[in-house]
């Protein structure tokens, strides 16, 4: 019995250890199939979207130089067989997140543009999506297989710029001193790269007079209020180009809702101007940053300056600041984002010239001035910009509307315009030549006196001064040309001409008349011997 029981024991322990080795072996030798992987995501902001990068292995690398860190992207992993998507959390400060234990397999990574508040940065362009496969082969070891996957998905940021032309002197639609005259926006919109060329991609330029706020204004005014894209009688240029290193592409309009054969719809009101890319648009924009990464859209807008900036210079300086925005994607346009520009401003005025008496200093009414944009348009008297009312009671003159001379093209300048009087009070002197003025961004005259006007003096006739000045020519303080330095009448200067010819007669007479006393007596004598 005992041995029998002894035998069946050590069959049973051995039977135990045959099923635990059994149940032990398949977890040793587990298939492949059942071991997961991850996709660690290293995401940088490239300063320039031409920065290269080695080619990705899925090993770890070093991120191009000047590449900065984005924090609070998310991805979505979505296996190519069939399954559930996968989202990562957001990237962290340095940029990275890490999507665990996934299945062997290849998945479609799809970039989302959300910052981890959930909201659009539409400056933000996405990366293509792109596929990774669990495992790949590991570069390291032949044979050897990579489950711990790291990617660098690129990213560059969109913008647009904007720069203003309205004070460049004798260059057409780039120089608006007055109203009616016409100044040029460009707005510089950078390309997202790569460019969406799918159905339905977006990309749209908008630049709304009517957006931007008139600063002090009350009641309160817009841009709108005084400059103007389209009018009954006028219609500003649009143009739209691609530019990059191997040059310029022209890009074709059309203003239907439904185009074909255009690369971008233009709608143009009075206030507002909005140019938006078509499929063949985009594609054109494809075409032009695989030749060149920073290629950009240059849009050029023409805008009329309205009669109405005329009245408010009367009471201050007129700032019309203006903005223009950029919608680069299809989902910055579905949730209504746009990236602004930077803000351009344009500054006009009011010049006030004060007329007065040389002598006792009083008040002059009745003086007339044409305003000229250049010394040469003076000279000729040719084109003025406006001619004066009258000087009033208290001799002030007043050109209101006028651009000023030192803020032009959005910066500091150094202009100015020219003032010839046309019509002189009676009893004086007209200034002689061309006198140069200048209008500050405070709205001062330069020069202006305790009036507010820039003093310019008549002589009261009758005035002869030395020296004689020099017709057409402008003057420095003290010297012909001068405001206030007579131009003498063609009368007075003939007067002098006159008079020393009949002094001269005069004499001439004199000595005939004494010559002829003392041939007299003489004539008599001989008369009288005869």
């Amino acid at each position: 019995m005992r041995i029998s029981s002894l035998i069946l024991a050590v069959f049973a322990a051995l039977a135990l250890s045959g099923l635990a080795q059994a149940a032990l072996t398949p977890a040793l030798a587990a298939p492949a199939d059942d071991r997961t992987g991850s996709i660690t995501f290293h995401k940088y902001l490239l300063a320039d979207p031409r920065e290269a990068t080695e080619p990705a292995t899925g090993l770890p690398m070093e991120p191009p130089a000047g590449a900065t860190p984005l924090a609070g992207v998310v991805f979505e992993i979505t296996p190519t067989e069939g399954g559930a998507t996968i989202t990562t959390g957001p990237t962290d400060a340095e940029g990275i997140t890490i999507a665990r234990n996934l299945p062997r397999g290849t998945y479609v990574i799809h970039e989302r543009p959300l910052s981890p508040a959930g909201t659009l940065d539409p400056s933000l362009v996405p990366a293509r999506d792109f596929e990774v496969s669990i495992p790949l082969d590991d570069p390291r070891t032949p044979g050897a297989e990579l489950y711990d996957v790291h990617v660098y998905p690129k990213n560059s940021r969109v913008g647009i710029t904007k720069s203003v032309a309205d004070g460049n002197l004798g260059v057409p639609s780039e120089d608006a001193p007055v109203a009616g005259r016409i100044l040029t926006y460009t707005l510089r919109a950078d390309i997202p790269v790569p460019v969406d060329t799918s159905e339905g991609a977006v990309y749209r330029i908008i630049d709304d007079l009517a957006a931007s706020r008139v600063p002090n204004s009350s009641p309160l005014r817009h841009t709108s209020d005084y400059l103007e894209y389209r009018a009954p009688d006028w219609t500003g240029a649009v143009s739209v180009v691609v530019e990059g290193e191997n040059g310029t592409t022209d890009l074709d309009a059309c203003r239907t809702s439904a185009p074909t054969g255009c690369d971008y719809t233009l709608d143009q009101t009075d206030a507002r101007v909005t140019i938006s890319l078509t499929g063949e648009g985009m594609r054109a924009l494809d075409a032009a940053t695989q030749a060149d990464p920073r290629a950009e859209v240059v849009a050029r807008l023409e805008a009329r300056v309205k009669d109405s900036v005329n009245e408010p210079t009367l009471d201050g300086v007129l700032v019309l600041p203006n903005r223009a925005a950029l919608v680069p994607s299809r989902g910055a346009d579905e949730q209504g984002e746009e990236i602004p520009s930077n803000e351009v401003r344009t500054i006009y005025g009011a010049l006030r010239i004060h007329k007065t008496d040389s002598r006792s200093g009083e008040d002059l009414a009745g003086a007339v001035f044409s305003l000229f944009r250049t010394l040469d348009d003076a000279r000729e008297r040719r084109d003025p910009l406006i001619v004066s009312a009258p000087s009033d009671r208290d001799g002030m003159v007043v050109f209101p509307g006028l651009h000023v001379t030192d803020f032009q093209n959005n910066g500091p300048a150094d202009d100015s315009y020219w003032l010839i009087e046309t019509v002189v009070p009676a009893g004086y002197g007209a200034v002689t030549g061309p006198t140069q003025v200048r209008l500050s961004f405070d709205g001062t005259t330069a020069g202006a006196d305790f009036t507010g006007g820039l003093p310019i003096v008549n002589h009261p006739f009758p005035q002869n001064p030395e020296p004689t000045p020099t017709p057409g020519e402008p003057g420095q303080p003290g010297e012909p040309g001068q405001p206030g330095y007579p131009d003498l009448p063609s009368t007075g200067a003939n007067a002098g001409w006159l008079a020393a010819i009949g002094i001269g007669l005069v004499v001439i007479g004199g000595i005939f008349a004494v010559v002829a006393r003392r041939r007299a007596p003489r004539d008599s004598d001989e008369m009288a011997g005869s």
